[in-house]
């Protein structure tokens, strides 16, 4: 069953594991680290194997989840300049000059590169 489970975090870039009441995050790379020492089926697996990320459906998420917060003006005049990848998110610090105001606009990539969901949190003027 515990090999199962490794196997199963390992496949995935981001994985959430509840155990005795603490809830901790791994990534693959920190998977892919430890296990092998205990589950020599992993060996093989390299912590570099990650996709390639889709920018313009990144970008389009990341424009859709914000057009969702701020009307269409709004999201046409935002700077979404920089941005910077975590794991298998890409999070776009959002300049909003009509109200004056830093966004934070997180998008969670897929296996496949493209952008399964986006969420935006208001971070101050």
């Amino acid at each position: 069953m515990v090999k199962k489970a490794v196997h199963s975090i390992a496949e995935r870039d981001v994985s959430v594991l509840q155990a005795f009441g603490v809830r901790m995050e791994f990534t693959r790379g920190d998977m892919l680290k430890v296990c092998p020492k205990f589950i020599t089926s992993l060996a093989g697996f390299s912590p570099k194997q990650t996709t390639t990320i889709n920018k313009d459906s990144v970008l389009q998420a990341a424009r859709q989840a914000y057009a969702r917060e701020y009307d269409e003006e709004t999201t046409e005049t935002a700077d979404f300049g920089s941005y910077e990848v975590k794991g298998n998110k890409v999070e776009f610090e959002v300049f909003n000059p009509e109200d004056r105001a830093y966004d934070k606009v997180t998008v969670t990539v897929g296996a496949d590169g493209n952008a399964t969901g986006a969420s935006v949190e208001f971070i101050g003027k």
